[in-house]
């Protein structure tokens, strides 16, 4: 058998599984997806499963699902989800971008050099 027919064989299981529940292989891909991220002990049953997919991906998303933002249902809402999941995106591209320790690197060896004070490059006039 060459090995590409090998290597369907293993998604045949996952195909007919989706056939069987009546929903596409891609469909039961993201909820394996979502269901791996969220173990069954951290989720919220008060929180849809569309939410536990929004936040899937955040690094926070168990102490966040915890703290739904505030309001009048103070419910977890697609809606809101998907802005504290923006909001983390924006954040983490910024510290990428500041300068800090990055902008540091990414100078010279010769200007990262911490200069001490009373070494001979202190009475340097040039």
């Amino acid at each position: 058998m060459p090995p590409h027919e090998k290597q369907d064989q293993g998604f045949q299981p996952l195909e007919k599984f989706a056939e069987a529940l009546g929903i596409s292989p891609a469909a039961l891909a993201r909820y394996r997806r979502v269901a791996a991220a969220w173990p069954r002990n951290k989720r919220d049953s008060h929180t849809s499963w569309s939410v536990h997919a929004i936040l899937a991906g955040h690094p926070d998303r168990f102490d966040l699902i915890k703290h739904p933002p505030p309001g009048r249902e103070a419910t977890w809402t697609c809606e809101a989800a998907k802005k504290r999941r923006e909001t983390k995106q924006r954040l983490s591209r910024r510290s990428v971008a500041s300068p800090g320790l990055a902008g540091w690197l990414r100078q010279p060896a010769c200007r990262r050099r911490p200069r001490l004070l009373g070494s001979r490059h202190d009475d340097d006039t040039s």
